[in-house]
């Protein structure tokens, strides 16, 4: 490996294969031969699924693609001379073979000073949507791109490289089944689309009950899911709105694109942001609370200020979030932290932990609460409630604690 630029080890959580031509078709069953096409269209290389060319990504072979950093003046100081998108990628290289295969990725990664990185599929972002209307054959086809990915970069490459297979959730015990396949062959991480997820009996959360023997298994693997940005189906509610019908969002030159001032307006739909409320509103966080979420290329913006902005504002937020890491970098270097200290001070000052099992108990408290008023749960507002229900004592039993009141 060369010499790093930091004096710390880097791990990138975003890094991506570009798919060969075969990676959908390889291993596909015969009886599903034709599902997956590569067209010519006025002398370009195009995808179809079931017949239907997409555009979703307009190269899909990846032979030319935008040079790597070419967007950076654009996160870094938006785009105040109103550039298309074609002027801001300028113009594009010829893909070099380690953005297709482990082996020279990882000689790229020794001369960018990249210890480790996860590697997300890319044109895989595309066939969830395409198939929405045919769960069997969604699991088909991504069974058989798992299968390519294996093969070709396996699921943890001299234990520095860790591509992640896909698993999709229309069929629960297919998703069962698939998991357990990618575990038996070194999976340590899982990518899921953070969008509902298309059924026989329509779209529904992925974080509702029906999915928790899903989930369960997961927890019992102790896998992290990976969550990345792709084709969530959200453009139908822009389409609705401009009467576009069911085209689909795309980048490709002279596709028809919506009113900027209609889009600049309008309410931000951010399908993570609502990935993350299911997640929590639905209770699957609650029913299994070992389990471990990692959304990718989203950043923290959306933490900082609400749930606004895209990828750009996502990254200043990054950069300054560094800044202040790299300016405290010093001051926390030289610090002497003993283990535990934190909480120490905290007692001293008097705070009262609620651990785990008393989280629990609050959680337990607030659903027996809603029982008996047809509803899921009634908060518990006030202090002296919460540490009640935590320790075990009725809440209507305990009047104050340590001096709370509800004034």
């Amino acid at each position: 490996m060369t010499k790093p630029i930091v004096d710390f080890p880097v791990f990138d959580a975003d890094n991506h294969m570009y798919e060969n031509t075969d990676a959908f078709t390889q291993f596909l069953p015969k009886e599903y031969e034709g599902l997956v096409k590569y067209v010519q269209v006025n002398g370009r290389t195009k995808i179809a699924l079931r017949n239907v060319i997409s555009d979703y990504i307009p190269n899909p072979t990846f032979e030319v693609v935008g040079r790597p950093g070419a967007s950076e003046e654009l996160f870094k100081h938006g785009n105040p001379e109103g550039k298309t998108r074609r002027e801001i990628i300028g113009k594009p290289i010829r893909s070099p073979e380690a953005f297709f295969s482990p082996e020279p990725r990882l000689k790229l990664m020794d001369e960018l000073g990249l210890d480790r990185a996860l590697m997300w599929p890319t044109l895989a972002s595309l066939l969830e949507e395409r198939l929405d209307d045919d769960p069997q054959a969604t699991h088909v086809v991504i069974h058989a791109l798992n299968q390519w990915m294996h093969e070709h970069w396996t699921f943890d490459y001299e234990g520095r490289i860790f591509p992640s297979p896909v698993i999709t959730l229309p069929i629960v015990s297919e998703a069962i089944k698939e998991l357990e396949w990618v575990v038996e062959r070194g999976a340590k991480i899982i990518l899921i689309r953070p969008a509902p997820v298309p059924g026989f009996e329509g779209r529904r959360s992925f974080a509702l009950p029906e999915f928790d023997p899903f989930w369960e298994r997961v927890q019992e693997l102790d896998l992290v899911v990976g969550m990345h940005s792709g084709d969530s189906g959200y453009q139908r509610y822009l389409n609705e709105w401009e009467g576009l019908g069911d085209q689909e969002m795309s980048i490709a030159r002279g596709a028809r694109r919506a009113n900027p001032a209609f889009v600049s307006l309008s309410s931000q739909k951010d399908n993570l942001v609502d990935a993350m409320a299911s997640i929590i509103g639905h209770g699957l966080a609650t029913r299994f609370p070992r389990l471990r979420f990692m959304p990718v290329e989203y950043a923290c913006g959306w933490i900082k200020r609400g749930a606004t902005g895209v990828i750009g504002t996502n990254r200043s937020d990054g950069a300054a979030t560094m800044r202040a890491i790299v300016a405290d970098a010093p001051a926390l270097r030289a610090r002497h932290v003993v283990a535990g200290s934190a909480m120490k001070a905290a007692l001293a000052r008097g705070a009262q932990p609620v651990d785990l099992e008393g989280w629990a108990a609050i959680d337990a408290a607030e659903v027996a609460r809603g029982a008996g008023r047809q509803s899921p749960r009634i908060k518990l507002a006030h202090w002296h409630e919460l540490l009640a229900a935590a320790r075990g004592s009725a809440v209507g039993d305990v009047e104050d604690v340590d001096g709370a009141s509800d004034d």
